[in-house]
């Protein structure tokens, strides 16, 4: 195997392994391990970029079945880590429930339009940089809850909003043509 086949698998292996990572994050929540839990959710925002960039530079990105395979895969797996972390985070009282409903609607959002730009035929090829960095700024959020920062929270969810709002109109755009 080639450089590049490796690359590939590596960009799979990390899109694999982040629901598990999610779980092992819930757990440091649940049990009280905030710092871990930082760390890990870092860690997992991290890999989020990575992921993708390392794929696109192999050979398995040029074929099709593969590139639908990771995106899928990549889209399902954030959603179910930011879901059950934020939930978690809830459950231990870490986290208000109107930030968890903030991002809530923003992903449903995301969903439906992501959604109906398949139904169209015209699916979405990548996030947009607005919607990256609300999903970046939405980790930090996590973060600074878990580490007793309500104001700083509060104030990445303030950005948080307004770049999810653009990020959205963005999709919609592009999906219109």
């Amino acid at each position: 195997m080639h450089l590049r086949d490796w690359m590939g698998c590596l960009g799979l292996l990390l899109t694999f392994l982040k629901p598990l990572w999610g779980w092992i994050i819930v757990v440091w929540v649940l049990t009280g391990q905030n710092r871990w839990a930082s760390v890990g959710i870092f860690c997992l925002m991290i890999s989020d970029i990575f992921d993708g960039i390392i794929f696109r530079k192999s050979t398995l990105a040029m074929q099709q079945r593969f590139g639908l395979l990771r995106r899928a895969l990549d889209a399902v797996g954030d959603r179910v880590c930011i879901y059950l972390i934020f939930a978690a985070m809830i459950k231990a009282n870490h986290l208000p429930f109107y930030v968890y409903g903030i991002e809530l609607v923003r992903e449903l959002a995301l969903i439906s339009i992501i959604a109906y730009s398949w139904a169209m035929s015209n699916p979405i090829k990548e996030p947009n940089l607005p919607s990256r960095v609300a999903t970046f700024l939405s980790g930090l959020t996590a973060i600074a809850w878990l580490n007793s920062q309500p104001k700083l929270s509060i104030f990445l969810m303030c950005l948080v909003v307004p770049l999810g709002l653009i990020g959205l109109r963005k999709y919609y755009r592009t999906m219109i043509g």
